[in-house]
């Protein structure tokens, strides 16, 4: 398994529209684009690749809470290794995930 590390929304939309990859995982808080912004960009050109978001607030919306965002799996932060592991064998296994799906 190789795995590409970036520190910022605009590098994960880069790297997610320049490779093909099974899975991106994402925090909804990135700097210079926020991770809200790079999943709607990742998504427009590539809606097959699943992305797990994961953040320590809300799932499914913006700062303001008024827009939905698409992703395949929703990961409340902290949470251990082992369920991260398990969400995305989950993800990659299945048709589809709901949209929202927050861990408390």
């Amino acid at each position: 398994m190789e795995v590409d590390k970036v520190q910022n929304g605009s590098d994960a939309i880069v790297m997610a529209l320049s490779n093909n990859y099974n899975i991106i995982l994402i925090d909804l808080v990135m700097p210079n684009t926020s991770g809200i912004k790079a999943i709607g960009a990742i998504k427009s050109m590539k809606p097959e690749i699943p992305i797990i978001a994961m953040s320590s607030g809300q799932c499914g919306f913006s700062g303001n809470g008024q827009k939905k965002i698409a992703y395949d799996k929703f990961m409340k932060k902290p949470f251990s290794i082992s369920l991260l592991i398990k969400e995305v064998n989950d993800v990659l296994n299945s048709e589809k995930s709901s949209t929202c799906n927050s861990y408390i």
